[in-house]
């Protein structure tokens, strides 16, 4: 209650919390950050690194495993398993593959790159599996080892 003196203790301290959390809301909102970023450590030592973006041209975005918006990325970022690949409709990339395989991805394209493990009578070897969810993707392979193959579907 108020009296003649002003605002109890309780009452400052309640304003206090109130504005700092506008002032936290308020930067995660400027920042294009989520509070799941503070509140859980990033975890890249789960993420499986198949590649990078070798270059780009214009804005290209991923979504990874522990994000739930696209995010842009810069060029020479390491590209991870499941991650989902955009990019806009002035823009294009070359991803490097871990195999030295590269793919071409034109204005307007998105992608999942997906690696798998597969063990045959020979020995294990590596498959991509580069899910096209729209536009067009080039692939282009370079691989020394013979037992690495890459598979576009879309």
């Amino acid at each position: 209650m108020n009296n003649k003196r002003g605002l109890s203790f309780g009452e400052k301290l309640l304003l206090l919390f109130a504005c700092c959390l506008t002032l936290l809301c308020a930067y995660l909102y400027v920042n294009n950050k989520q509070l799941q970023s503070f509140l859980l450590p990033e975890s890249d030592e789960t993420l499986t690194a198949v590649g990078s973006l070798k270059v780009k041209t214009g804005k290209i975005q991923r979504e990874t495993l522990n994000d739930s918006v696209f995010n842009e990325i810069a060029q020479n970022a390491i590209l991870y398993n499941n991650d989902l690949i955009l990019t806009s409709k002035e823009s294009s990339a070359v991803l490097k593959l871990n195999d030295d395989g590269e793919l071409n991805l034109s204005p307007n394209t998105m992608i999942r790159l997906n690696q798998e493990s597969v063990k045959d009578n020979t020995g294990l070897y590596k498959t991509y599996k580069i899910e096209v969810l729209t536009g067009e993707v080039f692939a282009k392979s370079n691989a020394k080892d013979e037992k690495t193959k890459v598979f576009l579907k879309s």
